[in-house]
């Protein structure tokens, strides 16, 4: 699927809702943070929240028990620029949390910063479905999977085709049944089909909502 990028800017009153769609077959696998800008050197937040609609609160009155995750968002850090924000929202306090790679579904970010008017850039790194039997995760059903396949055998789950919680010899039927096959080529879109294809594939809109009112 390869990455989409969306950038924009929130604060001081102003706060961006960005909706995104995950096809079926798919997941988001990082949410990275490509750029932040804030002219006092602080943080600011973002939130996830399920579906196409923001239920959680605004500026103080985010509730975090209505989130999936949350993180800071700082120029620096754990959760500075090239930070992969979806690790440490996927174990926000106070919140369910979620399992990575984020599954298929509808899902609405708040950016906001409750002083400071901020810009950033967000990078969605989004994978298709898996090979079966594609163990090294190469695109290509062949001998290394099965090198793969002898070392997990019997020890972990990391060769486990059939989802059952271990690698065993089913696992191994159905590597000699895919033995051969590859993923499909997706085409890079070239820079000026990415808003495009972003659009198909995330389904994203950014908008925004003055402090206190329901954003629209």
């Amino acid at each position: 699927m390869g990455s989409n990028l969306v950038a924009g800017s929130a604060g001081a009153g102003d706060f961006d809702l960005v909706h995104f769609s995950i096809p079926v077959g798919s997941g988001l696998t990082s949410l990275r943070l490509s750029s932040y800008v804030n002219p006092f050197n602080a943080v600011s937040f973002i939130g996830l929240g399920a579906g196409t609609s923001w239920t959680a609160g605004l500026d103080f009155d985010v509730d975090p028990a209505k989130l999936l995750g949350w993180s800071h968002i700082a120029a620096e850090g754990s959760s500075g620029v090239g930070a992969d924000l979806l690790i440490g929202m996927s174990v926000a306090p106070f919140t369910p949390g979620f399992a990575r790679p984020l599954a298929a579904g509808e899902y609405t970010l708040l950016i906001q910063d409750t002083d400071n008017v901020v810009s950033y850039s967000l990078e969605f790194m989004l994978q298709g479905p898996s090979l079966a039997g594609d163990f090294n995760k190469d695109g290509v059903v062949d001998g290394s999977d099965l090198e793969r396949w002898k070392g997990d055998f019997g020890v972990n789950q990391e060769s486990d085709a059939d989802s059952d919680g271990d690698t065993d010899g089913a696992d191994f039927l159905i590597w000699q049944r895919a033995f051969g096959s590859s993923a499909p080529v997706v085409a890079v879109p070239e820079p000026a089909t990415l808003t495009v294809a972003f659009v198909a594939v995330v389904s994203a809109g950014r908008f925004r909502g003055r402090r206190r009112r329901n954003s629209s």
